[in-house]
């Protein structure tokens, strides 16, 4: 005769419902991916500073110690879009930050690189290797923006990481992502060795790398170095080999690093979603970017990277979620869930509940073997180096590259390095917006305020904003002079100028937004950082108009109530 377990009451089986409702929500909090696409959004349109401002209040706040797994691509992400708003003095502790981490165990002894790290115990993400090598491309173009050339070369250098190769399939293609994991599969308790040893270490394709080394090299005057790593980016891509020739001869002063399209997006495929692959969304193809203004003519520019080729190829991925699927996919757990569920003899429903929970974990801890979709959301589909010869008194150049989402800009006050300080050449990054239509700014090609970039007039900038002007220039002894030779705030000093800007809370010390740079005050916030010229960030600031500045203290809405009625200055 079978026993027949006791009843269970309501009560229990309310409880063991709840118990299996917490444990669920504990679980798939636990797979969660954090892949975060709003701040992207903003940077197709342009809005670096929202996307910076989103980013600091969601994302960088939560994962301020090294062993959040978010660590690295919350700054990678702030370093990217305060690189595209044209302040790269602002991202240089990012930019350190994300050096810093990169490097920590960052090379196999084979010279090739791992996608995670153990760091005090702590596994740490670090991206795929294409992501890996354009985080090191951004720091090092970072530093070429500040003119640091000794550490632009270094992190250059370190983007040029040898890669994993896996060799061909029977058919004569590169292998898949769900091939090697086959693969690795067959072999049973040894997969583990083959995705560890079944590689041939090969020299990297990153061009773009190679082209930033050559620039860096070529700015700290290795001449040998500089042709040596421009031959490289050419053997790579021949069609960059004018863009070189202009460098190393010497007949460009400046270089533009221009960023277009999307990016590629990660998402999941295979059994129970457990590999990962790139999808392309601006679909890649050889269209050059075209370059043009009154003092530099007309020119056709070869790309110097498609990170839709380097996503779509094993080499640049890091294969960790083949190596996690192999260890974690199968039924055995769901199968006896569900073998619970329909041999006990009970009526009551308990055994039916603890059953279909285990068949529920049971398909929980597969979807927990589903690929990591954490991806740096805001990289460009596609990557151009320009060079050029700027005139003394500076030109506006336009960038477009034919109808890849309307992405055309105009950048003006673009001025050649500075002669006084013997400087040889200059980088500025640029990135293009990804846009139905251009936006007013992005081809106005006009400087509608003075700023620190520009020393040049612009009409109203003889007072400041804050008083009705067109001037947003750091308060100081030249703006003061700059003020009074205008005959405009003649009975102010710079001390009383300084406490009407404190009284509004506006940043007055450049260097007190270092490490976190607000909204500009044209668009609403606090801030005087200036975007240097030449950059999307400036275009966007300076290109259009902005509403008039609403006071917050009694003591400025007064005195720019005096001028607006008088027309003169105490």
């Amino acid at each position: 005769m079978r026993r027949r377990v006791p009843r269970a009451t309501r009560a229990d089986s309310g409880r063991a419902v709840a118990c299996v409702a917490v444990i669920l929500l504990l679980l798939s909090g636990c797979a969660g991916n954090r892949v975060d696409e709003s701040y992207a959004t903003r940077v197709d349109r342009g809005e670096f500073a929202r996307a910076r401002g989103y980013l600091y209040n969601r994302n960088a706040a939560a994962s301020p110690r090294l062993s959040d797994k978010q660590h690295l691509l919350d700054r990678e992400r702030l370093l990217m879009v305060t690189l595209a708003d044209g302040l790269p003095r602002h991202a240089e502790s990012l930019a350190n930050r994300v050096y810093e981490v990169l490097r920590i165990q960052g090379l196999n002894a084979d010279k090739t690189v791992p996608s995670v790290v153990l760091h005090e115990g702590v596994r740490i993400w670090k991206g795929e290797p294409f992501e890996q090598a354009m985080a090191y491309a951004y720091v090092a173009i970072q530093k070429g923006s500040i003119g640091d050339w000794g550490n632009m070369r270094a992190a250059a250098e370190s983007s040029l990481f040898l890669l994993r190769d896996f060799g061909v399939n029977e058919k004569g293609e590169r292998l898949s992502t769900l091939e090697i994991a086959q693969r690795a599969a067959a072999r049973g308790d040894r997969g583990d060795e083959y995705f560890d040893n079944g590689y041939v270490a090969g020299a990297t394709d990153f061009a773009l790398g190679h082209a930033l080394l050559g620039i860096a090299a070529h700015a700290l005057g290795r001449t040998e170095e500089a042709s040596d790593h421009f031959r490289r980016a050419a053997e790579i891509r021949p069609d960059l080999t004018p863009t070189f020739d202009e460098i190393t001869s010497g007949r460009a002063d400046t270089v533009l690093i221009v960023d277009a399209g999307r990016g590629p997006s990660k998402v999941a495929y295979g059994p129970d979603g457990a590999l990962a692959k790139f999808q392309p969304r601006t679909r890649s193809d050889d269209r050059p970017l075209h370059v043009s203004g009154d003092a530099i003519g007309e020119r056709r520019i070869a790309q110097a990277s498609d990170l839709n080729r380097m996503a779509a190829d094993h080499m640049w991925n890091n294969l960790e979620d083949a190596r996690r699927a192999k260890s974690t996919l199968g039924t055995a757990l769901l199968l006896g869930g569900v073998i619970v569920a329909a041999g006990v003899d009970d009526d009551s429903g308990t055994a039916q509940i603890i059953g279909i929970s285990a068949a529920a974990l049971g398909a929980l801890m597969k979807a927990s073997a589903g690929a990591d979709l954490r991806h740096l959301e805001s990289l460009p589909q596609r990557t151009y180096i320009v060079p050029l010869q700027l005139p003394e008194e500076g030109a506006t150049v336009r960038v477009r590259v034919g109808d890849l989402g309307q992405s055309e800009l105009a950048l003006a006050g673009l001025r050649p390095p500075d002669r006084t300080r013997t400087e040889r050449l200059q980088i500025r990054y640029v990135r293009l917006p990804t846009v139905s239509t251009p936006l007013a700014w992005m081809v106005s090609g006009e400087i509608r305020y003075g700023n620190d970039a520009w020393p040049g007039d612009v009409p109203g900038d003889d007072l400041p904003f804050i008083l009705g002007g067109r001037c947003v220039r750091v308060p100081t002894h030249e703006t003061m002079a700059r003020y009074h030779a205008n005959g405009r705030l003649l009975g102010i000093t710079l001390a009383d100028l300084l406490e009407l800007y404190r009284a509004e809370g506006i940043v007055v010390d450049p260097d007190d937004e270092l490490e976190r740079v607000g909204v500009h005050i044209l668009e609403g916030g606090r801030s005087l950082a200036c975007p240097q010229a030449g950059t999307a960030g400036f275009a966007r600031l300076f290109g259009q108009e902005h509403p008039p500045y609403t006071p917050r203290s009694r003591e400025v809405r007064d005195l720019a109530a005096t001028i607006r009625n008088q027309g003169t200055t105490p």
